[in-house]
């Protein structure tokens, strides 16, 4: 059964090679999928694939050496977005942390620099 989780990581996540780390443990999976950083410090993750596949890459991920840089976890189970292929770190133009600049959050959609954005 088809599973996509979207995973948000706290503590000390950004700077220790958390998404690299991600990307090596995703070889080892059948998953697709992306992680970035954060405006706020957090690192997002994405995985998508069969259930036992992704349930086996968060585990592995938390059990890498990351493990003693989680100081927190919240997954979600999503729906997967259109055009989802491989495993990827993530940048933004413009934004050093890797994550779109939002503005605001209005009506559940983010406003990034005056343009609503609808998630896909």
């Amino acid at each position: 059964m088809a599973k996509t989780v979207q995973v948000f990581y706290e503590g000390r996540v950004q700077g220790v090679g958390f998404r690299y780390t991600a990307r090596r443990v995703a070889a080892g999976f059948d998953v697709a999928g992306y992680v970035r950083n954060l405006p706020d410090g957090r690192v997002e993750l994405l995985a998508s694939g069969d259930a036992e596949e992704v349930d086996g890459f968060l585990e592995a991920v938390r059990e890498s050496e990351l493990a003693g840089h989680i100081a927190g976890e919240s997954v979600a189970e999503v729906v997967r977005p259109a055009g989802l292929r491989g495993f990827e770190i993530r940048f933004c133009k413009g934004h050093l942390s890797g994550a779109p600049a939002v503005s605001q959050i209005m009506d559940g959609k983010a406003v990034m620099n005056g343009i609503q954005e609808t998630a896909s």
